[in-house]
């Protein structure tokens, strides 16, 4: 069922008739959603501008050990597999709230460049991997991280995801505080930027497309 699942998510969800609609714009963060008719879960793209440089964001995002640092639910993060810094596969952990139980996830993560934008991909992929204990692992997990440098020290950032958690969270309850994590982690990680020493990073080392 797992296998379907992801076939018939992967084949699908790149075909949509609607568009990205603003829901909330506060504290320099806009949220826009998507519905999507495919998985009946809503996508979600966060925007803002951070006073960090552009590798100072690659670092960060690639700082895997410290993910659950600053990314929201995040309550365990362990890399099961690395090619090399910019192309991995992490195990991760999601913090729920009672009654439901916690999400987990196994995503491959990959980064490309784009004229002066980087982008980090992430996608669920099959694995054989044990879940975590007392967790339901999510069918589906989708997104990727834009980083458009503005200057030396201002980047601008798009934040996007499409989840379906599984396990027995209704879509509509779900589709109701969808933008909440998402929103919680731009601020999470602003704040985190502000002690994070960052360690260099390769720009040049990501492929180009």
């Amino acid at each position: 069922m797992h296998k379907l699942s992801t076939l018939l998510f992967g084949g699908l969800l790149s075909v949509s008739t609607h568009a990205w609609e603003l829901v909330s714009n506060s504290d320099g963060v806009e949220a826009f959603t998507m519905k999507s008719n495919e998985t009946g879960f809503n996508k979600v793209r966060v925007v803002s501008t951070f006073p960090a440089s552009l590798e100072t964001l690659i670092a960060v995002n690639t700082d895997a050990g410290k993910l659950s640092d600053w990314m929201e639910t995040f309550e365990q993060v362990d890399v099961l597999s690395k090619t090399n810094w910019h192309d991995y596969v992490l195990h991760a952990r999601y913090g729920f709230p009672f009654p439901y139980d916690d999400r987990e996830s196994i995503t491959h993560t990959t980064f490309h460049r784009s004229n002066e934008q980087i982008v980090l991909s992430f996608k669920s992929v099959e694995s054989e991997i044990a879940p975590y204990k007392d967790t339901v692992r999510m069918p589906f997990v989708e997104g990727s991280w834009t980083f458009i440098p503005k200057s030396p020290m201002e980047t601008e950032v798009i934040y996007e995801t499409h989840v379906v958690p599984g396990g027995n969270s209704p879509a509509w309850l779900v589709n109701m505080v969808s933008v909440d994590v998402p929103v919680k982690t731009i601020h999470n990680l602003k704040n985190y930027l502000k002690t994070y020493q960052a360690a260099a990073v390769a720009i040049t080392d990501i492929p180009a497309i």
